[in-house]
This record gives structure tokens, C-alpha cells and sequence, in this order.
């Protein structure tokens, strides 16, 4: 992985993480999803934030890591996490208007065994291949 200094939004705001989550949550809200969860996970010395929302009958979970820094700058490096996943999920929002919420997010669908499309085995996949997006 890189390190948080070599990526996008290095200390480019100083809105707390918390306030680019609520950007988040409020972006997809006004696409019609429901937020369910909105959360900083920490395990093993790596972090991320989540946000898991749902369009019914899907649900959709989307994972943001944050990088460690080099300076061990971790309240920036907590800010630009929060701040690209803003950004992506704001990004997807054309996709959404254009071609549907399952395809602009079939990476984060959750599959009935609780991973996302983008955490399955290929084998697990096509156990699971019912949930995934119809063609249009």
C-alpha cells in the first residue's frame, strides 16, 4: 500500500472525518438510499471507514482504508480517508442517475454470505451469481 503523503487529498481540508462521512451519508440519502451504518473499523493496526446503505431490496457496504503515514500524521491521514471515500462515492452518483445503483456499486453489494462482490472468491461468486446485477 502506499503511503497516505503519496496520495490524493493529503491535508487538503481540515473538516474533521467526521463531517466527510455525513457529506457521504447525506449524498446517497438525497439518491433515495437508506445509511444504516456508518462506522471506523480497527483491527490489527489498520483502519477504515465503512458507510452501508441500501437501495431496497440491496444493500450495499463500501470500504475506505486509511494509509499509514510516513510522518504517523494519523489524524490527516483519518481525514483524507474520509475525504476519498466521499469522493468516490460522489463520483458514482452520475453512474446511479445513468445506469442504475447496482451497477454503479456492484463492487459493494452484499452477497447473502455477508461479503461484498469485490471481497468474493471467483468460486464464491458464481455460488452467489443470483445476487448479482441483471443486465439492463
Amino acid at each position: 500500500m502506499p503511503y497516505a503523503e503519496d496520495m490524493n487529498y493529503w491535508k487538503t481540508s481540515r473538516a474533521s472525518a467526521g463531517s466527510w462521512l455525513d457529506k457521504a451519508s447525506d449524498f446517497l440519502i438525497n439518491c433515495g438510499a437508506d445509511v444504516y451504518v456508518i462506522a471506523k473499523a480497527q483491527d490489527k493496526g489498520r483502519a477504515a471507514y465503512m458507510i452501508e446503505f441500501g437501495f431496497e431490496p440491496d444493500r450495499f457496504r463500501v470500504l475506505w482504508p486509511v494509509l499509514e503515514s510516513k510522518n504517523g500524521d494519523i489524524a490527516a491521514a483519518e481525514r483524507q480517508a474520509a475525504t476519498m471515500l466521499y469522493h468516490d462515492i460522489k463520483s458514482r452518483g452520475v453512474r446511479i442517475k445513468l445506469q442504475g445503483i447496482r451497477t454503479a456499486f456492484v463492487d459493494s453489494l452484499l452477497l447473502q454470505n455477508g461479503s461484498t462482490v469485490a471481497q468474493s472468491t471467483n468460486s464464491a461468486l458464481l455460488d452467489q451469481t443470483k445476487m448479482l446485477p441483471r443486465p439492463l
